[in-house]
């Protein structure tokens, strides 16, 4: 479980250095990234376009999360959920919302211990 909570940590470590590229690169080439609107962006090129566009809009951004629970499903999925809150560079604004991530590991590299995010709904 401890790959899912480093890959948390690591997700919030990109997205205040306003990095997509690097958060894009989190997930499989197939992942769905389902905002709090309802919107679908799917691959990896969407969902960077997606915190590209965000980083334009809002420079600055911090992201801090609270994992609420990590369930391992079978030996190569495992479901995060928790409390994702943004807020803006002057900390004018923030907004906090409820997510669940499904992380799936990288079939790429079998022998590895990488994870990769499948999916993100808030």
């Amino acid at each position: 479980l401890g790959a899912a909570e480093s890959r948390s940590a690591q997700f919030a470590k990109s997205f205040d250095a306003a990095k997509a590229d690097e958060l894009a690169k989190m997930f499989s080439t197939d992942a769905e990234f389902v905002d709090e609107e309802g919107n679908i962006y799917q691959g990896t090129a969407e969902i960077q376009a997606l915190f590209t566009a965000f980083f334009e809009k809002f420079p600055g951004a911090k992201l801090t999360s609270q994992v609420d629970s990590i369930r391992p499903i079978g030996k190569s999925m495992m479901i995060e959920e928790g409390t994702r809150t943004i807020t803006t560079a002057d900390a004018a604004t923030s907004a906090t919302q409820r997510y669940l991530m499904v992380l799936a590991k990288d079939n790429a590299d079998p022998k590895s211990d990488s994870w990769k995010i499948s999916m993100v709904r808030e």
